[in-house]
């Protein structure tokens, strides 16, 4: 269980990440430290107990979300006898509207209903593969292709937003809270906030705010409507694109860190915390070091870590007989959560606004993990396309990627340089091999580029030109990361038929494979299972026949 020793920095309830403006009241518990998972409502009244042995790591839409401890998902219906719904997935979203995206081992991204039936499928949108969906939030989705291009989707899986270069981006809080109908939209050197309708219709002209890279920030509140927006010197309120309090950033005020209603808790150039309303007027001076709010009206503080007490918004005491917390987290209508640290393990309870138990219940723990922590508020889709794989490396008859067989020197030392490298002709002078490495979708891959004798022509003033070499032969080695494991022999396959149909001869080992191009030029490839690698071997000649019929003992 994670301990909380600021109350500045308020940690994420796992089930407020909604799919609407509606905080969900209830969370996942356990009793002991031994017990199984259950769900209790913000009352404290206990919907399931000790039901789950995976922890339960979302709850919407009146739907429950497990993860076993191999990563899978499984969905209950949130009942007093939960029954599963749609089998287990590799990912899968919140329900939100009576659907919830899903993914399945090597397949796309699917929306399923409460029955466990499929409403929708996503694999493909302007002829190009649905890489990533966010969940739904107030009814739209953001859609990631394979070329990076953002769109929106609606809940019918009609299409809002058509496929741009520009990132689209959800408004959400440090917890996150989804802020209703606002929408990120980032740039080459700025990023805008709009209303996603406007955004829909093509209205960019009417964005709330926009703002440069690197010279200013917005960021959103659970419990307001309000945001802020800090420049190097100056911090606004704003609501609506509407500013309703300009304050600088002196010794008095750093950051604002909380609002509810007309109140604002901020933090001073010292490290103290401190009360002002919408209007500027500091209403508790910067003093404690801990405060939050406990309701509209209520907050808890602490100037030493060590002994806290209720205060209302004069600063007059409610209650000062609050025990010593290790955590704490306001969580709604006035209802917040105590976390003491226990002899063996913490223990949690839900209190009001005054600090006072609604009930006598308490927890060994209560799971208030971000939902955005496990699957970053969207899932990945798990189909593959090998074709994909080839077009990203830029796999050509006579090359990989940056250099092929026909590359001059010239062409190497670009690369090189491109890589961070800042090598001379001369560097290569005596040496046989260049080595370079780089990402295709976070896959390692690496390039030998192998040659001749390299030869050099002196003239009268050293180093002035030099040949260009010839390319003995090319090695390139993808290496196959993550999901891509599994999916080896696919890609060599993929591979195979791509330079089948342009060579005129070829031979198929089991793992291995040689052409012969037009260009009377050959091509090795190799699948090595020991070390997740495709390799590829590109020569300038022809290979002896005696070579060719012997592929399968080859050791490149």
């Amino acid at each position: 269980m994670k301990t909380y020793c600021r109350f500045v920095s308020a940690v994420a309830l796992l089930s407020l990440v909604a799919c609407n403006s509606k905080q969900v009241e209830c969370f996942p518990t356990k009793n002991g430290e031994d017990d199984f998972w259950g769900v209790v409502e913000l009352n404290g009244k206990e919907l399931l107990s000790n039901e789950f042995e995976n922890r339960i790591v979302g709850i919407n839409d009146g739907v429950l979300l497990t993860q076993d401890e191999y990563g899978m998902f499984q969905f209950y219906l949130a009942e007093k006898n939960p029954r599963p719904i749609g089998g287990e997935f590799v990912s899968a979203g919140d329900f939100c509207d009576g659907i919830a995206p899903v993914v399945k081992e090597g397949e796309w991204i699917k929306f399923i209903d409460k029955k466990g039936q499929i409403v929708f499928e996503l694999k493909e949108i302007d002829n190009k593969q649905v890489d990533w969906i966010s969940n739904f939030h107030f009814g739209i989705a953001i859609y990631r292709l394979e070329d990076d291009t953002y769109g929106l989707i609606d809940t019918k899986g009609k299409v809002l937003v058509k496929p741009q270069k520009e990132s689209i981006h959800f408004c959400m809080t440090k917890t996150g809270i989804v802020k209703d109908g606002l929408l990120m939209v980032y740039y080459e050197d700025s990023y805008i906030l709009i209303n996603s309708k406007d955004f829909i219709n093509g209205d960019k002209n009417k964005a709330l705010n926009k703002f440069e890279y690197n010279k200013s920030e917005i960021y959103f509140f659970d419990h307001s409507e309000y945001y802020c927006t800090s420049t190097e010197k100056e911090l606004q309120v704003v609501n609506k694109g509407k500013v309703l309090l300009t304050v600088p950033k002196d010794s008095k005020v750093q950051h604002i860190y909380d609002i509810m209603e007309e109140h604002l808790l901020f933090v001073s150039s010292d490290n103290k915390c401190g009360v002002m309303n919408i209007r500027g007027n500091v209403l508790i001076r910067p003093k404690y070091q801990l405060l939050g709010f406990m309701g509209k009206e209520c907050l808890i503080c602490s100037t030493n870590s060590k002994k806290f007490k209720v205060i209302d918004i004069d600063d007059e005491v409610i209650n000062d007989e609050i025990p010593m917390l290790v955590g704490f987290l306001y969580l709604n209508d006035g209802i917040s959560c105590f976390i003491e640290q226990g002899e063996e393990t913490p223990k949690c309870y839900f209190v009001n606004e005054k600090g006072k138990s609604i009930n006598k219940k308490t927890y060994c723990d209560i799971d208030f993990r971000p939902r955005n922590e496990l699957t970053s508020d969207g899932i990945l889709s798990n189909y593959f396309y090998p074709s994909k794989i080839i077009k990203q490396l830029n796999i050509r008859e006579n090359g990989i990627g940056y250099i092929s067989v026909d590359s001059p020197m010239s062409t190497f030392l670009e690369v090189s340089e491109k890589f961070g490298g800042e090598h001379e002709p001369e560097d290569y002078l005596y040496r046989k091999t260049m080595e370079f490495y780089d990402r295709v979708d976070d896959q390692h891959i690496e390039y030998v580029a192998s040659f001749r004798e390299v030869l050099a022509k002196y003239y009268e003033d050293y180093g002035a030109s030099w040949t260009y070499c010839d390319l003995d032969h090319l090695i390139a080695q993808f290496y196959l990361d993550k999901e891509l494991i599994q999916k080896g022999e696919l890609i060599f396959n993929a591979i195979y038929e791509y330079y089948a149909s342009k060579c005129t001869f070829k031979y198929k080992g089991t793992k291995n494979a040689i052409f012969r191009l037009k260009d009377s030029k050959d091509v090795i490839l190799l699948y090595d299972k020991d070390e997740n690698a495709i390799k590829f071997v590109f020569l300038t000649y022809e290979m002896p026949d005696e070579i060719v019929l012997n592929i399968d003992m080859m050791d490149l």
